[in-house]
């Protein structure tokens, strides 16, 4: 049963497929090992919480990175890419860099570098993520440029990049690495395949997403 307006909201599927809407606003939820799900940032929300709500989890999390990586007026966070590792943390990418989180200590156990370039993978510029299988655990990520949100609020759409960056979350001293795609690309979806391949589609190639700002989408996969 849908309680609240799940607009701009987010959601993940239980055990069971079972969709859970949270209803918060350009969060990003994530499925954990005992069943619950950890909601993660959103729009000036700097934390993440838990549900469904226990003695120990009834509380809401400060995660300061989040606002570390928010830009005025422009944001680039919200929405940040979450996978959970081997290792039980949280790998939680947001705008252009991303930590490793014991959400059960609130601890950063590990700081990434920054992706090449420095523009930003989250909405506005709205790039998409996938962790690839767990033979290499690489986290891929696409969006747009530096400054495309306000500048498209104006009717300039800037291109979206072409680029894709990879990291390996497990590798003690992790590197970007980063592909040139065929095409540029922002607002995609990326899903991992049975066979292991990602597929990347839908998408615009120009301007951002939100208020019908984006322009020449995106037809082909």
């Amino acid at each position: 049963m849908v309680q609240t307006d799940v607009w701009c909201s987010s959601g993940s599927a239980t055990s069971d497929g079972t969709l859970v809407q949270t209803g918060g606003f350009n969060d990003a939820n994530h499925l954990l090992p005992d069943g619950s799900q950890i909601i993660v940032g959103g729009r000036d929300a700097f934390n993440y919480e838990f549900h469904p709500k226990t003695a120990s989890t009834n509380n809401v999390f400060s995660l300061p990175f989040l606002q570390q990586t928010n830009v005025p007026r422009e944001e680039n966070n919200p929405y940040p890419f979450v996978f959970l590792n081997v290792d039980g943390n949280l790998f939680i990418f947001a705008n252009d860099r991303a930590v490793l989180l014991d959400y059960m200590t609130n601890t950063v156990v590990k700081m990434y570098p920054q992706i090449p370039g420095g523009d930003p993978r989250n909405y506005p510029s709205t790039g998409s993520a996938v962790l690839l299988p767990l033979k290499n655990l690489r986290s891929e990520k696409v969006g747009a440029p530096k400054g495309s949100y306000p500048r498209a609020a104006k009717c300039d759409f800037v291109g979206a990049l072409n680029t894709c960056g990879r990291i390996t979350i497990t590798d003690p001293n992790p590197q970007w690495t980063m592909d040139t795609m065929p095409l540029p690309r922002t607002i995609g979806d990326m899903v991992i395949l049975p066979n292991g391949n990602v597929l990347i589609i839908n998408g615009a190639v120009s301007g951002t997403v939100g208020w019908q700002i984006a322009r020449n989408p995106v037809l082909v996969q």
